[in-house]
């Protein structure tokens, strides 16, 4: 009897803890449908318009505090939180008799503006999770894809060679050859190491996870590629936009010299005046930049991409002459 009762009470905690697990990633898949349409905008100064981070900001120090749960309180709350919907009930947040407005992701309005797919009723009127994650998918494979649209039906299709590889394509562009690539387990596990690569971590992620690992498993991964890599996009666009910005400024700079001369026409007047209240917005906007991102790391990001996906491509090139390559043989 002792030893059935430690083994149900072992069952109950481990399914608690792979639910709490689960609405944790459902969480942050809807946190990053909602921020997707920004962050895959094709302007690069919308995309750094909002730093894309999902660790809230710090609670103000004037303002009171949550009192703090327990663990055990916690893991007592667990029962009647699984019984719940993966939306947050607005009556379960804590209220303060501080009006003091605080955000802990400041411009999250401003980024959600960009999805016109959000409901007007909320986090409790959104898609589920799995489909935040197939619709995220979708519209990278779009976007990778241009010509060819790919799409799938449902986030098991990303076994696929044309589909994982695809998704490799939109943060490294060019890197696989979809189109004439085969479909095997070889290239499946090429575009997973790849993502690994790029993304800084270490996993036995494989194509046989893909194949065997149940619908949330799966929904999970794509959590992780969506918000890593879209927080490498950010990124990248952050260095693009600078470059974009310095370049502007220098013309701008060297353009008003033309107009150094004291006495000016009037119309060379009014030029000269709105030049320099571009170079002053620009400049701004150059400052803001540096003060919001650390633009030294984006930068490193940057340039690691380019050496994985370069590693990416020496890995196919000797696959490719491994099977295909023609040897002369003497008749």
């Amino acid at each position: 009897m002792g030893g059935s009762s430690l083994g149900e009470k072992k069952h109950i905690n481990v399914s608690q803890v792979l639910n709490l697990l689960w609405k944790l990633i459902s969480y942050d898949l809807l946190f990053t449908w909602e921020r997707s349409s920004q962050l895959m905008h094709s302007d690069v100064k919308v995309i750094c318009s909002v730093p894309f981070k999902w660790t809230p900001e710090t609670w103000p120090p004037e303002r009171e505090k949550p009192e703090s749960r327990s663990v055990s309180s916690l893991l007592a709350s667990l029962d009647a939180l699984s019984n719940k919907s993966h939306q947050p009930n607005p009556e379960d947040r804590n209220t303060s008799p501080d009006t003091t407005v605080w955000h802990p992701f400041p411009g999250r309005v401003l980024a959600r503006s960009f999805n016109k797919n959000i409901p007007k009723g909320g986090w409790a009127s959104y898609p589920s999770p799995e489909q935040c994650a197939l619709q995220m998918v979708n519209a990278l494979l779009k976007e990778a894809s241009k010509d060819t649209i790919v799409e799938i039906t449902k986030i098991e299709d990303l076994k696929h060679c044309n589909v994982i590889c695809t998704l490799v394509n939109y943060f490294l562009p060019h890197t696989f050859a979809v189109d004439v690539i085969l479909d095997d387990r070889w290239a499946v596990n090429v575009a997973l190491k790849t993502f690994d690569a790029l993304l800084f971590i270490t996993t036995s992620f494989s194509c046989d996870d893909l194949l065997q690992g149940d619908l949330q498993a799966v929904c999970a991964y794509v959590c992780f590629v969506c918000m890593a890599g879209l927080k490498y996009k950010q990124n990248r666009s952050v260095v693009n936009y600078f470059k974009q910005l310095t370049f502007k400024i220098e013309v701008a700079v060297s353009r008003l010299k033309i107009f150094s001369s004291e006495k000016l026409e009037p119309n060379q007047s009014a030029e000269k005046y709105d030049l320099q209240l571009k170079v002053i917005e620009m400049k701004n906007e150059l400052q803001w930049l540096k003060k919001s991102y650390d633009l030294e790391r984006c930068q490193k990001w940057v340039k690691h991409a380019r050496k994985v996906q370069k590693k990416t491509k020496d890995i196919i090139q000797q696959k490719i002459k491994d099977r295909f390559e023609i040897v002369v043989v003497p008749r």
